[in-house]
């Protein structure tokens, strides 16, 4: 199970009717907002994370700054799995967020990330 975040205050995340979403169901990744939200960017609270407890979660950015920030604001959320197994993976925002004739790409990109380890 993947989330994908866009903004960290607030938690921000790619929605199932997101092309962010629809990139990662292709690379064979299940987002794991698809089923509990129609918006295309939902906010997220830290006790949904936490129940969802994805296996990977995906930045678009440097994963260094973001672990620094992210978990100091949410120390809670190193319970999840994608933490507690270094699945912590960015990507390049300008790849990840913009559609472009690159897409391919990034989906590619994607899915090498899901099926490492």
């Amino acid at each position: 199970d993947v989330v994908c975040l866009v903004s960290l205050q607030p938690i921000i995340s790619c929605g199932k009717n997101s092309f962010i979403a629809e990139k990662i169901r292709l690379a064979g990744g299940n987002n794991i907002t698809d089923s509990d939200f129609n918006e295309s960017y939902p906010v997220l609270t830290r006790e949904y994370i936490l129940m969802k407890n994805p296996d990977v979660i995906l930045i678009g950015g440097k994963t260094s700054e973001f672990e620094k920030t992210f978990f100091a604001f949410y120390p809670e959320l190193k319970k999840t799995k994608a933490f507690l197994n270094k699945r912590i993976y960015q990507s390049d925002p300008d790849l990840l967020f913009r559609p472009s004739p690159r897409v391919g790409e990034s989906i590619s990109e994607i899915n090498s990330l899901l099926i490492e380890n």
